[in-house]
C-alpha cells in the first residue's frame, strides 16, 4: 500500500481501512487509522474510527478520548457526537451521553439513529414518556429500524400497554427475521399476556439466532416456573447462568426454586430494580390487591410500648413511606432509608421524612451509630437471608434501651431460613430468638400475624419488638 506522505493518499487509506473494518478485520483497520494519523496527527475520520474500534472492543474511555479529539477537529460532523454518546452510555455517563446525541440531532435533525439512542438513556432514567416520542420520530425518520420498534417495544411494556408493545416487537422481528433480542422481549409480553406457549416458542426462536442468549433463558425459565415446571425452569436458570457465569440475579432465581444453595441475600441490584419498576402502582397493589397489613402491626407493637416522648427513629426499606405518616406521630425525627431511588421518590412526595437516604440498610446503620430510639423493618427482611449482619448493624445504631421492631415471613420447615420459590425469604422463630440473644436484645414482644395475602392465600408472619441493652454502669 502507498504510505508516502502526501495527502493525496489520505482518502484511499480511509477507503481500504473501511474495507477491513467492513469485514471485522478490526487489526487491519487499526493498523490503516493509524499510519493515517502519523501522516495528519488531527485527521478527524481516522480519530473517530479508532475510537468505533475502541468501543466495539468495549475499551469505552478510550473510545471517549479519540471521538472528543475527533470532534476538537472537527465538531460539525453529527456521527461522531451520535457515537461519543454511545461510548458515554456505555459506562453510564448519561449526562454526557445526551448532551452528545442532542448536539448530533441540533446539526441533523432527520438523523434517526441519535432519536433512539436518547430514548434509552432517558427511559433509563425513568422518563419513558419521552423515550417513547423519541423512538416513534426516529421510526418516522427511517421506518425500517427494527431498533427503535424493539426499544419502543420494551418502553410500551414500561407503560403496561402490552398489546401495543407486541404490536412493536412483532414489527422489529417483520424487518429482521433473526432478531433474537425482540424474539425475547415479545416472549416476555406474550408471558404477561397469558400466552405462555406462543412465548416458549419466542424464547426458542431467540435461542436458535443466538444460542447463548442470557435473557432468553431468563425468561424460558420464568415461563417454565409460571406452569409450575420446576425441572424446566431450574435446566433453563442453569443454562442462563452457562452464558453468564457471574450472574447473582440467575444464581438467586435458581436457588428459589430449587430450594437448594440460597445466598445470604437477595442480589442488590434485583432488589432495586425491581422496587424501581414497582415504585408507581406499589400502594395501590399492596393495599388494595395483596391486603398488605405489615404497616398497621408494626405501627401498633411499636407504640404500645414507645415512651412518653418523641423519638428519633429508622425506617428501613422505607418504600414509599406507608408506614412513614404512622411512625411521625411517635417521632422527633424521621428517616427512611432504601435501595430504590424511585421508591425514595414517592416517599419523599409525602413529606413526613427528614430525610431519606439511599443506600444499602446494613450500611446505612453501620454509618449511623448510636444515633436512633427505634429501628423499624416492615417488610424488608424478607430479601435478607442472613441477618446476623443486620442484627449487628442494629445493634450498634440502636441508642441503649432503643427499639428493633421488624416483621418476617415464616419459616417451619427449617431452623434458620428458606428462600422461597416466591423469592422471598422466611425465617424461623429460634433463629430471629438465637441472633436476639447473641446481640444482646430482650424480647418486648413476638406474635403471628397475617400480613398480606398472595394468590388468595394468607401470608403468615412474626412480628418482633426487641429492645436493645439498657446503658452499662
Amino acid at each position: 500500500m502507498d504510505s508516502t506522505t502526501n495527502d493525496s493518499t489520505i482518502p484511499d487509506l480511509i477507503d481500504a481501512a473501511l474495507d477491513h473494518h467492513a469485514a471485522g478485520r478490526l487489526d487491519q483497520a487499526q493498523a490503516i487509522y493509524n499510519q493515517i494519523l502519523r501522516l495528519e496527527p488531527n485527521n478527524p475520520d481516522a480519530l473517530h474510527l479508532l475510537g468505533v474500534i475502541a468501543q466495539q472492543r468495549n475499551d469505552h474511555h478510550k473510545a471517549i478520548q479519540l471521538i472528543s479529539r475527533a470532534i476538537a477537529s472537527d465538531a460539525t460532523f453529527p456521527g461522531y457526537h451520535n457515537n461519543l454518546g454511545e461510548a458515554h452510555r456505555s459506562v453510564n455517563q448519561l449526562d454526557l451521553a445526551e448532551k452528545a446525541y442532542r448536539q448530533a440531532i441540533t446539526l441533523q435533525p432527520n438523523f434517526s439513529d441519535p432519536h433512539n439512542n436518547l430514548g434509552m438513556v432517558l427511559q433509563k432514567r425513568g422518563d419513558v414518556s419521552e423515550a417513547i416520542d423519541l423512538y416513534r420520530k426516529a421510526i418516522a425518520l427511517q421506518p425500517n429500524f427494527p431498533e427503535a420498534y424493539n426499544n419502543l417495544g420494551t418502553a410500551l411494556m414500561a407503560k403496561a400497554l402490552v398489546s401495543e408493545a407486541v404490536a412493536a416487537y412483532q414489527k422489529a422481528l417483520e424487518l429482521k427475521a433473526d432478531y433474537a433480542d425482540a424474539y425475547s422481549n415479545l416472549a416476555f409480553a406474550l408471558g404477561v399476556q397469558g400466552s405462555y406457549a406462543n412465548a416458549i416458542e419466542c424464547c426458542r426462536r431467540a435461542l436458535r439466532y443466538s444460542p447463548n442468549h442470557y435473557q432468553a433463558y431468563r425468561h424460558l425459565a420464568a415461563l417454565h416456573e409460571r406452569l409450575d415446571d420446576q425441572p424446566k425452569a431450574a435446566e433453563a436458570y442453569r443454562q442462563a447462568l452457562r452464558c453468564r457465569p457471574d450472574s447473582q440475579e440467575a444464581r438467586y432465581y435458581l436457588a428459589a426454586v430449587t430450594q437448594k444453595d440460597a445466598p445470604p441475600t437477595a442480589p442488590p441490584d434485583y432488589v432495586k430494580l425491581l422496587f424501581d419498576n414497582y415504585a408507581p402502582s406499589f400502594d395501590m397493589h399492596l393495599t388494595g390487591a395483596l391486603k398488605y397489613r405489615a404497616p398497621q402491626l408494626m405501627y401498633e407493637a411499636i407504640s404500645a410500648v414507645a415512651p412518653d416522648r418523641k423519638l428519633d427513629i429508622l425506617d428501613l426499606g422505607c418504600g414509599t413511606g406507608l408506614l412513614g405518616g404512622a411512625l411521625r406521630k411517635l417521632a422527633a425525627s424521621l428517616t427512611g432509608v432504601d435501595l430504590s431511588s424511585r421508591m425514595i421518590d414517592k416517599a419523599r412526595e409525602r413529606k413526613v421524612y427528614d430525610e431519606l437516604l439511599v443506600a444499602d440498610l446494613t450500611s446505612a446503620m453501620q454509618s449511623l451509630a448510636r444515633q436512633f430510639d427505634v429501628i423499624v423493618a416492615s417488610d424488608v427482611f424478607v430479601y435478607i437471608g442472613d441477618l446476623a449482619p443486620t442484627f449487628r448493624a442494629a445493634a450498634a445504631a440502636l441508642r441503649p434501651n432503643g427499639l428493633f421492631a421488624f416483621s418476617v415471613e415464616v419459616d417451619e420447615q427449617t431452623d434458620t431460613y428458606i428462600l422461597h420459590r416466591t423469592r422471598r425469604y422466611a425465617h424461623s422463630l429460634r433463629y430471629l430468638q438465637t441472633l436476639a440473644k447473641t446481640h444482646n436484645f430482650a424480647e418486648l414482644s413476638i406474635s403471628r400475624k397475617v400480613l398480606r395475602t398472595e394468590r388468595e392465600k394468607n401470608v403468615d408472619g412474626w412480628i418482633l419488638l426487641l429492645r436493645a441493652p439498657a446503658p452499662s454502669a
